[in-house]
């Protein structure tokens, strides 16, 4: 019986699938198919352990040059996600409780909402589409396209929220272009009940105005606490995702149960 020598130290080229059953002519004898497929598992099988060697390797050395607590830190801070107040378009009412609160919290102090002696305005817009009213405000973006916008850096991160330096906007009206929700508006500053007009341009003093999670507030949002309806809650992204994953391991253990 011929002896054939067998090279499986790489896999062969075929022309056709046929030929990973059948052997292939050619100068230097048969090459079978079940050896050409096993050296290709082979070399592929290789590749996938020097890989994950690689990844195993580069992770100790990170653990090592960091240490185990700044890993851990990182992780967490990946996890932190602005919240955000978000509308239930069932249960809202469109009784702009909430933009009269909202104005309330942020620019009257001594009098009643009953007294205010200057417009209305609130950082989130009561919107009616069809039969449908719901509040719209700003969503807090970790990738905050308005603060991108923002020529004069006044548009800025405070920790988990986006705000407004009100004293460097110049009202460009780049963010209200920028923002997908269209919860930025440009509002005409009062001092004392009193319109601040431009002395050069005989024009409103304008800033850009949205939803700050009422920042300067201990108890949180006000619009959520004032709504009757309790059609507003603050949204926390990285609970609200665990929430939804425990839900989603019960649904499909129910499953299994059956």
């Amino acid at each position: 019986m011929t002896k054939h020598n067998l090279d499986v130290s790489s896999p062969p080229q075929y022309k056709s699938r046929r030929a990973r059953r059948e052997p292939v002519g050619d100068q230097g004898g048969a090459k079978w198919g079940f050896s050409a497929m096993y050296a290709a598992l082979k070399h592929k099988l290789d590749t996938v352990i020097s890989y994950i060697s690689s990844k195993l390797k580069n992770a100790a050395l990170t653990k090592e040059t960091l240490g185990e607590e700044t890993l851990i830190k990182k992780e967490v801070n990946m996890e932190k996600l602005s919240p955000f107040v978000v509308g239930d378009g069932e249960k809202c009412i469109g009784c702009k409780a909430c933009e009269v609160a909202c104005h309330v919290s942020h620019n009257v102090t001594g009098i009643t909402a009953g007294n205010i002696d200057t417009p209305v305005f609130p950082k989130l817009f009561v919107t009616k589409v069809e039969d449908i009213t719901v509040p719209v405000q700003c969503h807090h973006c970790e990738d905050a396209p308005c603060a991108k916008a923002c020529l004069e850096k006044a548009i800025y991160f405070d920790g988990d929220k986006v705000l407004i330096d009100t004293d460097k906007c110049k009202a460009c009206k780049d963010c209200l272009v920028a923002c997908p929700f269209g919860a930025v508006e440009l509002v005409p500053k009062y001092v004392q009940g009193q319109e601040v007009i431009q002395a050069n341009l005989g024009k409103p003093h304008l800033y850009g105005n949205k939803c700050d999670l009422c920042n300067e507030r201990e108890a949180g949002p006000i619009c959520v606490e004032t709504c009757p309806q309790k059609a507003l809650r603050l949204v926390d992204p990285h609970k609200e995702k665990k929430e939804k994953n425990k839900r989603a391991v019960a649904t499909i253990a129910s499953m299994f149960k059956k």
